[in-house]
């Protein structure tokens, strides 16, 4: 992952949302994972790039009603990308807010998220992200226990990969991704 260029610190762990029915059988993929990078000191206009810069044939895939993704087809691989749709998402937290919607609620910011998903890099190889709003304000929204919700604050981005060799890779990578 790039800030404004520049190589930027990121936490990988395994996707927990790794399982695609096909006809009642469950199915896994040969590797799931989700990416973080917090946008704690990033600054409104800085730039975020999640990208494989050996990929550059991704192409989008229309996601689902809250998320974005794009898919590539490589020699052995079908590999995905996702994320969450943040201009959907902004627009129903900006209704739900003009309604005073209590299950939203409490509305500490102008936004959901401080950024934005921008689409895919020039070179189709990733995603870009931009900040929209200073990050610590989010920080406002806390958990039961007290603690920062990093969905908040966090830019997370899905990777999904699966060997071509299995007749359902394509499907199992769109669908992961969403």
């Amino acid at each position: 992952m790039l800030r404004n260029g520049r190589n930027v610190e990121y936490a990988i762990a395994c996707g927990t949302a790794d399982t695609y029915y096909r006809d009642d059988t469950p199915l896994h993929p040969d590797g799931c994972y989700v990416a973080r990078v917090s946008t704690l000191g990033m600054r409104p206009g800085d730039t975020v790039v999640a990208c494989f810069p050996s990929v550059s044939t991704l192409i989008l895939d229309g996601g689902d009603e809250n998320t974005v993704n794009a898919v590539a087809q490589l020699p052995a691989y079908a590999l995905g990308i996702g994320c969450d749709d943040t201009e959907n998402l902004e627009m129903l937290w900006s209704r739900r807010k003009q309604q005073h919607d209590r299950e939203m609620g409490p509305f500490l910011t102008p936004r959901m998220f401080p950024y934005s998903w921008l689409g895919l890099t020039a070179r189709c190889d990733g995603f870009v992200f931009r900040i929209e709003d200073d990050p610590e304000a989010y920080l406002q929204y806390r958990g039961v226990d007290g603690t920062p919700y990093p969905d908040r604050t966090d830019i997370a981005v899905t990777l999904v990969w699966d060997s071509l060799a299995h007749d359902y890779a394509q499907e199992i990578v769109s669908f992961l991704t969403c």
